[in-house]
């Protein structure tokens, strides 16, 4: 940020992010009279007015890096390149919550092309007809505004107004829509903990609102007439129904032991599960002991790192449930909300890989290899046997890269890259 202010002074940085917001939001007017109907959304709205104030401030703070600009322009060509139900709202709170760690260049490439975050859905090929964006999108910007409180940008009163009047309420709908909301309230309830610091069972009481939602989602079913014409109204749009169809009953018992014999029980897919929950984790936990070990964390209270378990912990009951990638994604969107939630004091220093000590340019090269290879050649699988499918944790941005190339110079008809032949 240092850089942006010695350009400008606040008074023309508050201009220029006033009159940033004020172009976006005339784009989503002008297409709003235009008859374009998906733009009329709160959440697209607010994407306009804060995206062009986002983007404004990266591109300021790269502007003087060639190197960092051109890897900036391929992770935002490529973030959102599959992934038609995610609100493009997640990802404005994403570099939102990510913009402060820019000037470590390493560590802000890591996040922004992590296959555990927002790339898991460049390299899902299960993408469609998910509503895990609801989860995510209460957790970011939760962060995102325990951020604000830490930094004293707003005060605690405001804090719990958008906690009990937006966040809340936000919640309380998602879980109606999709249950697995249920998992992240652990987060939430820990971050709340952390920043009003009140005693446990003060949090509780007010947490225990959730129980209305919860109540309604695990005793409360359509009955067999409302199913019958929600089924017949969806057919008749070619929409694919079981995936509405499966929640409207309890699974049971013996859906539960068919996702433990094979994701447990399956030695080799319970050791690729158990790499998927520490790629998801591991990062944003050691992130978070480095940061918290040299003091550069801003917090009204001790963090406690060891919370980070307790708000992905939930997340493990994929397991029994299935599609345990989709769960290792929000896992990993939980523990980096925990990390992102704290400031920091001041700049980081920039990642150099040449030293003077010959074994500290050792160790960052391990770390900038194993950094690159994570980042391109590892994705996180979706679903199901994976030893079965003979599928592995090999792929990643590398592999889409290739299909890609594949699919648009490849000449071989009713192969395997032949888009024609294959969806028609």
């Amino acid at each position: 940020m240092s850089n942006l202010i010695s350009d400008y002074n606040y008074i023309e940085y508050l201009i220029l992010m006033l009159l940033t917001s004020g172009l976006g939001l005339s784009i989503r007017y002008t297409l709003g009279y235009t008859k374009q109907s998906w733009v009329m959304t709160a959440h697209h709205t607010l994407t306009y007015c804060l995206l062009p104030t986002i983007t404004m401030t990266i591109t300021a703070l790269i502007s003087g890096n060639l190197a960092l600009s051109l890897g900036m322009i391929g992770a935002l060509s490529i973030v959102r390149f599959r992934n038609p139900v995610k609100s493009p709202l997640e990802l404005v709170l994403f570099f939102a919550l990510i913009k402060k760690y820019l000037s470590n260049k390493l560590l802000f490439i890591f996040l922004a092309l992590s296959p555990t975050l927002i790339m898991f859905s460049f390299n899902d090929l299960g993408g469609y007809q998910r509503l895990d964006a609801l989860s995510i999108t209460a957790i970011l910007i939760h962060a995102l505004i325990s951020q604000k409180y830490y930094e004293k940008k707003i005060d605690l009163n405001f804090y719990q107004k958008i906690l009990f009047y937006f966040i809340f309420p936000f919640i309380f709908i998602s879980i109606l829509f999709h249950e697995i909301q249920l998992f992240s309230l652990p987060f939430h309830f820990f971050v709340t903990w952390n920043i009003l610091k009140e005693n446990f069972f003060s949090i509780v009481k007010r947490y225990l609102i959730f129980l209305i939602p919860i109540y309604l989602v695990f005793f409360i079913y359509p009955d067999s007439e409302s199913i019958i014409l929600m089924e017949k109204n969806i057919g008749e749009r070619g929409i694919y129904s079981s995936a509405f169809l499966f929640h409207t009953k309890n699974i049971g018992l013996v859906h539960y032991l068919n996702e433990i014999n094979i994701n447990i029980l399956n030695i080799n897919n319970f050791k690729m599960h158990l790499l998927m929950i520490l790629l998801a984790t591991t990062p944003f936990v050691l992130i978070l002991l480095y940061f918290n070990k040299l003091n550069l964390l801003t917090s009204d209270n001790e963090i406690n790192y060891k919370f980070i378990f307790f708000v992905t912990f939930p997340y493990l009951a994929g397991l029994l449930i299935g599609d345990f990638g989709r769960w290792i994604n929000i896992m990993s969107f939980t523990a980096f909300g925990y990390m992102s939630q704290f400031p920091l004091k001041g700049k980081l220093n920039d990642f150099k890989l040449f030293s003077d000590e010959i074994y500290k340019f050792i160790v960052n090269f391990i770390l900038l290899s194993l950094t690159i290879f994570y980042l391109f050649f590892i994705r996180i699988p979706h679903c199901c046997n994976l030893e079965k499918l003979n599928i592995n944790l090999y792929g990643g941005i590398v592999n889409k890269g290739i299909s890609i190339i594949n699919v648009l110079f490849n000449s071989e008809e009713g192969g395997l890259f032949d888009l024609d032949a294959r969806f028609k």
